[in-house]
């Protein structure tokens, strides 16, 4: 962290986005009250960037909201009326950024602060007039400078069981120790998951597997006794899970895919989201917690893609990018043929450049993992560098040119001659229209219809 005041630090963090400089100038000409909270002290002290402020007022923060969105010609939205929760989010080019606003949680703002999760996450600055003191009520300055996780108040957990999760995350994304007294309190608190949303546990897993070293932060103690309850499996499927996780990782991060032709096609591969706010990349990693349940990892992970109130579409990706794992390609001796390739791709579609990135985890183990490795390029390069010809031919003929030309009886003979056209056609037999009639001429006199 910068060794420079906390004043200098926020200025310098301000003035690094023009957004950030005019939300703020807004909201100290507010008559109300106004600090600057949370996330957005802390990243600030850090010098992280990102796109939100986090804002609390000792007015209306729904009054406050409104005007601040109005201002920025931005959009305003009710989080929670109960407890006066709004958010304010401003487009500006691609980028969008959020202002989370909200009232009061205590008659003062330094119950308020006492009252957070983390003593990193309870810290505030007055915005009026300028920049005021720092307020610090629980050390989490010094906290911040000796990397130390440590819980606001005793009560932090029981009060709130997903702020163990959020401790995880926040261990992996800032580098830092758990203090022994709050590992102690969040291991004696992890049961309380139990009872705790799905959608809840869903999003703050989402958010560890969003980090780019996720297994490591998974990996503390306090990680591997929250996962089990997140996934509902048994703890002994998850023996050695954190490893695939972590070779992953290390091969999506490292040089293995600089120079590829695919490189940045799939890089757009794993940043596309399934479902809003969630990317592929974090569902490879979700499917990859699953490897050490064995067969049963398809049925698994799209049972816990239910429990976790995941969309259709991802439910199926997860499945199918593990029941990829146990195309015969993977265990031939000898490299995949082209056909090999298609039917591949024809039984788990795109899901099929997830099982290939799966494939990676046993590399690089000797031969067998360098062999592997092999296939797995080569697999992937096949989707994104000849999709047109091997994995998706486009057809040469269609089912009622087929129907006329033959006079045969529409139903599911004709599926099979496409089937059978487009096979051909990823094998390299046929090229074009009268290859086509001429292949299936022999088909049909050979009786396959």
């Amino acid at each position: 962290m910068p060794m420079t005041s906390h004043r200098a630090a926020l200025q310098a963090w301000l003035e690094a986005m023009p957004f950030r400089r005019e939300a703020v100038a807004h909201l100290m000409a507010a008559q109300e009250a106004v600090y600057l909270v949370g996330g957005s002290v802390r990243d600030a002290l850090l010098g992280r960037h990102g796109y939100d402020l986090d804002v609390v007022t000792e007015g209306s923060a729904m009054a406050l909201g409104r005007r601040l969105a109005d201002a920025l010609r931005g959009a305003f939205f009710v989080m929670d009326r109960e407890h006066d929760v709004a958010r304010v989010v401003v487009r500006q080019g691609e980028a969008h950024y959020h202002v989370d606003l909200a009232g009061l949680r205590a008659k003062e703002i330094e119950g308020d602060l006492r009252a957070r999760d983390f003593t990193i996450n309870a810290m505030a600055v007055p915005l009026r007039p300028g920049l005021g003191e720092l307020l610090d009520p629980t050390g989490g300055l010094d906290d911040l400078r000796r990397r130390v996780l440590r819980a606001a108040y005793e009560g932090a957990f029981r009060d709130d069981p997903v702020r163990i999760i959020r401790g995880v995350r926040m261990a992996g994304a800032f580098g830092l120790h758990w203090q022994p007294e709050t590992e102690a309190l969040a291991l004696a608190t992890v049961e309380a998951l139990r009872g705790v949303s799905p959608e809840r546990l869903r999003d703050e897993l989402f958010n560890i597997l969003a980090l780019p070293s996720a297994a490591s932060a998974l990996e503390h103690p306090v990680g591997q006794r929250t996962l089990p309850l997140i996934l509902l499996l048994d703890p002994l499927d998850l023996e050695g899970a954190l490893e695939p996780v972590r070779l992953l990782e290390q091969a999506l991060a490292g040089a293995v895919w600089v120079g590829a032709p695919y490189g940045e096609a799939l890089e757009g591969y794993l940043r596309q989201t399934l479902s809003v706010g969630r990317e592929r990349r974090q569902l490879l990693k979700l499917a990859a917690l699953h490897l050490g349940c064995g067969a049963a990892a398809p049925q698994k992970a799209e049972e816990t893609a239910r429990h976790l109130r995941l969309s259709r579409r991802e439910g199926i990706h997860l499945r199918l990018a593990l029941q990829a794992l146990d195309d015969p390609l993977w265990r031939a001796e000898s490299e995949p043929e082209p056909l090999s390739i298609y039917r591949y791709y024809r039984q788990v579609g795109e899901a099929g450049v997830s099982g290939a990135l799966l494939a990676l985890w046993a590399w690089p183990k000797g031969s067998t993992g360098e062999r592997m490795a092999r296939r797995a390029h080569r697999i992937i390069a096949a989707w994104f560098t000849q999709k047109g010809t091997l994995v998706e031919p486009a057809p040469l003929l269609s089912g009622q040119e087929i129907v006329r030309k033959f006079g045969l009886t529409p139903g599911p003979q004709i599926g099979a001659l496409l089937e059978a056209l487009r096979e051909a056609q990823a094998a390299g037999q046929v090229h074009d229209r009268a290859e086509a009639w001429h292949y299936l001429k022999r088909l049909i006199e050979k009786g396959l219809s």
